[in-house]
């Protein structure tokens, strides 16, 4: 796993690079992925505001966990000189999940990661990667992640918001310290979230809550909400990164309907009435 000292060198030599190295589309690798504890269970869930109670040693884990498995194998690839990628200007622009199968903290699993595509945006260049999650020969899961680097003269994604029935809101209070806990506990030491240096560095005012720790505590609230909490019946969540959330802020969480009677359209307001996640869609089973 990169240490944060690793990283800052691999930012600095990868200052230079202006675009993406697009014959890497279609590269993949596969791999057995690392075990997991209860302890590490339990931590994402204190880090994600999840209630601990709710796992033992034979649960189901946290529905973005998942993140926590991919990240070691997102992070050695988008570090690999070959790949030409500004460290600096990289943000998380999106993620989809589709959970096809409960995933259990007993369960050994392995790993299938492809670079799909990578596109020109108003923003800059996305680039698309997905991992596919397989217990044994079946499949358990698949995300996909969406990364942007930044184009400072680029403008964001102007789709156009369509106006619905708003049929729940509620609000979530993140922790001043939940950034930290949730990088020890997500394996996500990206310094933009645990040091006032390197996020200003980059232009942000101060270190800044990861998407993924937002999008993991929206699940919750959703699960909550029209699932009664049951993790079994979740089967897919979607969104898109905007502005960020500052650890301590209370933000809101807003839901439409959907398409279907078990689809739920949202979004995520932070303090400042911008939109922390856009497009959200949520699915699950009745």
């Amino acid at each position: 796993m990169l240490t944060n000292s690793n990283l800052i060198i691999t930012a600095l030599k990868h200052l230079l690079y202006k675009n993406l190295n697009r014959e890497m589309v279609g590269f993949s690798r596969e791999f057995e992925l690392p075990t997991f504890s209860i302890k590490d269970i339990k931590s994402y869930a204190e880090a994600t505001k999840d209630d601990v109670n709710f796992y033992s040693e034979n649960s189901i884990i946290p529905p973005l966990f998942v993140s926590r498995l991919i990240h070691p194998f997102l992070m050695n690839f988008i570090t690999d000189p070959k790949l030409r990628m500004n460290i600096l200007k990289m943000v998380h622009g999106e993620l989809s999940i589709r959970w096809l199968s409960p995933i259990y903290i007993s369960d050994r699993l392995s790993l299938k990661m492809e670079l799909k595509e990578i596109v020109d945006t108003s923003a800059g260049e996305l680039l698309r990667l997905s991992f596919l999650i397989r217990r044994e020969s079946n499949e358990v899961a698949e995300a996909i992640a969406g990364l942007l680097i930044r184009n400072p003269k680029g403008e964001k994604s102007k789709r156009e918001e369509v106006e619905k029935e708003t049929i729940f809101t509620t609000e979530i209070k993140t922790d001043p310290d939940q950034a930290r806990k949730y990088a020890k506990a997500s394996l996500d030491n990206n310094l933009i979230h645990t040091s006032s240096l390197f996020a200003k560095l980059v232009g942000l005012k101060r270190p800044i809550l990861h998407g993924v720790c937002v999008f993991a505590m929206t699940c919750n609230e959703l699960l909550k909400r029209f699932a009664s909490s049951d993790k079994s019946k979740l089967i897919y969540m979607s969104g898109r990164f905007a502005y960020p959330v500052y650890p301590g802020e209370t933000i809101k969480l807003r839901c439409y309907r959907g398409e279907g009677d078990n689809i739920i359209d949202f979004e995520v307001i932070n303090t400042f009435g911008k939109q922390n996640i856009r497009f959200g869609k949520f699915e699950f089973r009745r």
